[in-house]
């Protein structure tokens, strides 16, 4: 078990893609008429709760870190906000460049199927936090940078602490969930809890 604490850092920028590149417009167009927000909560986030972020990828990592949260870390109060990532396709400039070959309507599926998937996961975390009978709400991102929107979550419903398994996949390509693991636990300025394999 490792429970991190570091002084807050800047976030590094994104690399510089032009605003102006027509494969960029396409893809933020077909997110924009895909995405919608996962279901959630009737129940706000409590001024005297304590807020946990959970990222959640559907890996047995993830479930093995939500247990351990509820064996040891679980309080009546708690606040539970469980987020997810979806990567789209062109989150490297070799795809962007390559995309002008294909037609964003073959990706829209694609990319549909994905958040789908990732809402059903939302869905099904919260159901689980309602079962404990603890508030809960679940937001999905697209974002080509799965570290950068966990440590903004962290920012938007600030979070008291984060608990997140150390590696798993991504909902939508192959992901370790511990490079995103290491991005926040040295980018957060609040607690991280990593919860690795039961093996190690």
């Amino acid at each position: 078990m490792f429970i991190g604490q570091l002084k807050r850092r800047r976030t590094l920028p994104a690399p510089d893609v032009p605003d102006d590149a027509p494969d960029r417009k396409r893809s933020f167009k077909a997110i924009a008429s895909l995405l919608t927000p996962c279901e959630m909560t009737a129940q706000p986030e409590s001024k005297r709760s304590r807020i946990v972020l959970f990222p959640i990828d559907g890996s047995t990592h993830c479930e093995r870190a939500f247990a351990w949260y509820v064996d040891n870390l679980k309080a009546p109060k708690d606040h539970l906000v469980f987020i997810t990532v979806v990567e789209p396709a062109y989150s490297s400039r070799a795809f962007e460049v390559a995309m002008e070959a294909y037609i964003m309507s073959d990706m829209a599926p694609v990319l549909d199927a994905s958040i789908t998937r990732s809402k059903r996961l939302c869905r099904e975390k919260m159901q689980k936090a309602k079962e404990l009978g603890l508030h809960a709400q679940a937001f999905l991102h697209v974002d080509s940078r799965p570290g950068h929107a966990v440590t903004e979550a962290i920012e938007e419903h600030n979070a008291a602490i984060v608990v997140m398994g150390s590696r798993g996949l991504g909902a939508f390509r192959r992901t370790v969930l511990g490079s995103v693991s290491g991005y926040v636990l040295h980018h957060s300025h609040v607690p991280v809890v990593i919860v690795p394999p039961e093996n190690e």
